[in-house]
């Protein structure tokens, strides 16, 4: 009697706790990249702010000044698709012509800032989060239901 009690009680606690544990391990793994990927953005903004350009630009000196810790880099790969400095120059014009106030003007230099899983992170490999910076929006594991971005968005002329 006692055993088939403690058997139930087993069950119900991992009914209603089981689901409740992995959304927050889901949780606790999606913002420790997606906190990465925002010091990752800071760093990229600050070089370009200070140089004017991205020419001697590393995501990994981004990553140590991002100061991103090496348990997060070990378990996730970081990367920064840039645009061409014609798509940059054009928006950022096409921004301007557009403002009526004097709010600020915000055009990112970048299309995309993309974290990929290595083998070492649980969640398997080749999980993704990115940051899309001409909307201002983050996506993948954790945020939304996609797995991948747009990547004709991405690379137009492959």
């Amino acid at each position: 009697m006692i055993v088939g009690a403690v058997l139930i009680l087993i069950c119900v606690i991992l009914i209603f706790g089981l689901p409740r544990y992995k959304r927050y391990l889901m949780k606790k793994r999606s913002t420790e990249v997606r906190t990465a990927i925002e010091a990752l953005k800071l760093s990229a903004e600050s070089y370009m702010k200070e140089r004017g350009s991205i020419s001697g630009f590393t995501v990994e000196a981004a990553i140590e000044e991002a100061k991103i810790s090496q348990r997060t880099r070990d378990r996730w790969d970081f990367y920064i698709v840039w645009k061409p400095t014609s798509i940059y120059t054009n928006q950022l014009v096409q921004q301007i012509k557009n403002i009526e106030n004097n709010s600020y003007v915000s055009v990112e230099a970048y299309k995309i800032i993309l974290a990929v899983a290595t083998a070492k992170n649980p969640l398997g490999e080749g999980t993704k989060q990115w940051y899309v910076g001409d909307d201002n929006s983050f996506h993948g594991y954790g945020i939304d239901e996609l797995v991948e971005p747009n990547w004709s968005s991405i690379f137009p002329n492959p």
